[in-house]
C-alpha cells in the first residue's frame, strides 16, 4: 500500500519508519496521516536520502532541514546526518 494511506488501516502503531521510501512519497500527506496512525507515545523513524546526493534516478530527494519543517505536529526527538543520508526520530506532540 501507499504510504500516504497508513491511516486508511484504522489502527494504531507503536512504531511507524519509512526507509529510503520518503521521496518516492507525497511527503506532506505521509506526515500528515502517519500521526493519525500513531499510539499516543508512537515514535515516528524516517531514514533517506539527503537532497544533492546523485543516486542515479531522477527524484526529489529532501534536505533534513525540509522535513522539519513539515512536521510541525511532532516533536523531535533525535535528528542527524551521515555523509549520504538523513534521520529523525519524533512523536505526537502532546
Amino acid at each position: 500500500m501507499r504510504g500516504e494511506d497508513i491511516a486508511k488501516l484504522g489502527k494504531k502503531y507503536d512504531v511507524i519508519y519509512s526507509v529510503m521510501s520518503l521521496h518516492h512519497m507525497n511527503a506532506h500527506l505521509f506526515l500528515k496521516e502517519a500521526i493519525k496512525a500513531l499510539e499516543e507515545d508512537g515514535k515516528l523513524i524516517i531514514v533517506d536520502w539527503k537532497k544533492g546526493i546523485e543516486t542515479g534516478v531522477p527524484e526529489y530527494y529532501f534536505s533534513l532541514d525540509e522535513v522539519i519543517a513539515m512536521m510541525e505536529n511532532y516533536e523531535i526527538i533525535e535528528k542527524g546526518e551521515t555523509r549520504y543520508h538523513f534521520y529523525v526520530v519524533a512523536k505526537r506532540k502532546n
